[in-house]
């Protein structure tokens, strides 16, 4: 059975800040008990209050992200929100593609996932972080059409490498991309 954790990256965070706890989130699995296992950050885009994940659940397929927001009782968030995650972030990880030809062995394998949570870890190198952000491309649904895509993974000079994109099936993965769970605050 495949297993999803939320990024090592993750793990860091919970050593460092404060509660955050490793989880796995088995395919089988429901949503009950999952919830209290994120650590929700607040940020305001625009007029709307939000609450975000510190870090992501990594690798993740598209429809995998769409299913497991949902089991989390959040949303997938749009490139506007992505940005401003990106801004509000305080520790700004340095994208690490990695040269691949495009097939799964050299994209998706867990040799390949592995290595890659490796660097990610070694740029954490244990620092606390309130919300980390450039270590992966995020699933996003297109607000205008409603379709599931990628994007960002934001240079240091907050330049994305992934525009908005749409075009994957909804099965695909690969070592980039992370499901960063948020949802709507709703004012009382």
């Amino acid at each position: 059975m495949r297993r999803w954790i939320l990024s090592t990256v993750f793990l860091a965070c919970g050593v460092s800040c404060g509660g955050a706890r490793h989880v796995t989130v088995n395919q089988s699995s429901s949503s009950s008990g999952h919830r209290d296992d994120v650590r929700w950050v607040r940020l305001r885009v625009s007029d709307q209050l939000w609450e975000v994940s510190a870090t992501y659940i990594a690798p993740v397929a598209l429809d995998e992200a769409a299913r497991l927001a949902r089991e989390y009782d959040a949303d997938l968030p749009t490139p506007e929100l992505v940005d401003a995650i990106w801004h509000e972030a305080d520790l700004k990880l340095a994208p690490q593609p990695r040269s691949h030809d495009g097939t799964a062995q050299a994209m998706a394998s867990e040799h390949v996932y592995q290595e890659q949570q490796i660097r990610i870890d070694q740029q954490v190198n244990g620092r606390a972080f309130r919300l980390l952000a450039g270590s992966h491309k995020d699933v996003v649904r297109d607000p205008a059409t409603g379709r599931l895509g990628l994007y960002g993974w934001h240079q240091p000079n907050g330049v994305v490498i992934q525009p908005l994109y749409t075009g994957h099936r909804h099965d695909w993965i690969d070592y980039s991309q992370g499901l960063r769970l948020c949802r709507r605050v709703l004012a009382k």
